[in-house]
């Protein structure tokens, strides 16, 4: 928005500075500016999440700057915003400070908290390796991974260095925030409450038995992880690298492999076999409220497709252990409305649920978020075109353009999702 300075004769005053300030629940950037020779400023922010009035003020000591208090209404359904890095730009930025105005380097993990803070992870895929915290508010802060030399366990998190961080998690109270700190082959754990990290899986010697199955998972060893679910009284990591996904009891300590692809598989001759995770991005699992298990997965065999190859699918994985398909083809179709079964995915997607029991998948490589209903199974397209691109910020979702998203969240029926390429973070109502 614009605000004019005027004298007291009413003439516009060049070269002025004015400063900005907000309400709370608002964010505004920069904080001042010189006027032009219009006696002209430009202000930009933010106000809250939450529907209300808000105030936005311009002011300086000659007065005249009227405070601009916008009455904020729910968008409408489908409404896509950029809750950090408005500009699309990567970059560093000074914080704490307004989200929309910071930088980020390729955003990966995402979670958000019930309070709808939204933690995120960069450094996966270049920047340096941070977790941030926005608040309700819009405010941006660093969570954990300030430091540079050592990994610093048992200190502030803000002094940590972490390598390439990836999923993060919630425990089911919120106190805790889990980091997968991929490149040093660990799982991080941070109290939110006095901020202090420790080691919470990882960290063992490689020639271990079954890589520290059934000890302490402090005391196992991980190969670069992932993806991090908390569900049913566990911590689930992915291992792209290894094939599987370990799961943690959050009770006792103990961990254990929940999934892993066989070491040889015959993909002409099985009906359809886990094949493993050949994506960095695969063998996400997310439960419904049954404690099923939805899982972004290589399949293969006769009942898949002709031939050897494995194909990214998506599984849906009982208590008992039974894989049934949910969504992929070979030679399936990228057209909305049709079953799901029948749908091309062209890469692992990544994966969440919201309470309807609704199915999102993100697929980085088709620049789009889709949704399988829950109901009759058909899949539509909830955010992008298939096209890569940066722009349709306060438009329909399913006409912006997105580049390479990779996490997705749902939120009281909101979609959160870290479009990486465009080094944002993004929501959809």
């Amino acid at each position: 928005m614009v605000f004019q300075l005027k004298d007291q004769a009413g003439q516009p005053v060049a070269g002025a500075t004015v400063g900005f300030a907000g309400s709370s629940g608002t964010s505004v950037f920069p904080t001042s500016d010189v006027t032009d020779e219009n006696g002209r400023v430009t202000l930009r922010g933010r106000v809250g999440r939450t529907p209300g009035t808000y105030e936005l003020t311009a002011y300086h000591l000659l007065g005249g700057l009227s405070p601009y208090r916008p009455d904020v209404a729910e968008p409408p359904y489908g409404t896509i915003i950029t809750l950090v890095n408005a500009d699309h730009t990567s970059g560093e930025s000074d914080l704490p400070g307004p989200g929309v105005a910071a930088r980020l380097v390729a955003p990966w993990g995402i979670v958000v908290a019930s309070d709808r803070s939204v933690f995120l992870s960069q450094g996966a895929n270049g920047g340096a390796s941070r977790v941030f915290k926005l608040d309700p508010g819009g405010i941006l802060t660093l969570v954990a991974g300030g430091g540079t030399g050592a990994p610093g366990d048992n200190g502030p998190a803000v002094d940590a260095t972490l390598d390439g961080p990836t999923g993060l998690a919630l425990s089911h109270n919120g106190n805790t925030l889990y980091i997968a700190d991929s490149n040093h082959d660990v799982v991080r754990a941070v109290d939110l409450g006095t901020g202090v990290i420790t080691t919470f899986a990882g960290g063992g010697s490689t020639d271990q038995p079954n890589n520290g199955d059934g000890g302490q998972a402090r005391d196992a060893h991980l190969e670069h992880p992932t993806h991090l679910t908390v569900a049913n009284g566990h911590l689930y990591i992915t291992e792209p690298n290894r094939h599987r996904i370990r799961r943690v009891d959050l009770t006792s300590g103990l961990i254990s492999t929940w999934m892993e692809a066989p070491l040889e598989v015959d993909c002409t001759s099985v009906g359809a076999t886990f094949y493993g995770c050949l994506e960095p991005h695969a063998c996400q699992v997310v439960f419904d409220a049954n404690d099923n298990a939805y899982l972004s997965v290589h399949m293969c065999g006769n009942e898949i497709g002709p031939g050897q190859a494995a194909l990214p699918l998506v599984m849906k994985r009982d208590g008992g252990g039974t894989l049934t398909r949910v969504a992929g083809s070979y030679l399936g179709s990228s057209d909305d409305g049709i079953s799901a079964l029948d749908a091309g995915i062209p890469s692992a997607p990544l994966l969440a649920l919201d309470g309807a029991g609704d199915l999102f998948l993100s697929i980085p490589t088709e620049h789009r978020i889709r949704r399988i209903s829950s109901g009759d199974q058909t899949i539509s397209t909830r955010a992008g075109t298939g096209a890569p691109g940066d722009s349709g910020d306060l438009g329909a979702a399913d006409a912006a353009l997105l580049n390479s998203p990779t996490t997705i969240q749902i939120h009281e029926g909101h979609l959160y999702l870290a479009d990486t390429a465009n080094h944002a973070i993004r929501e959809v109502w």
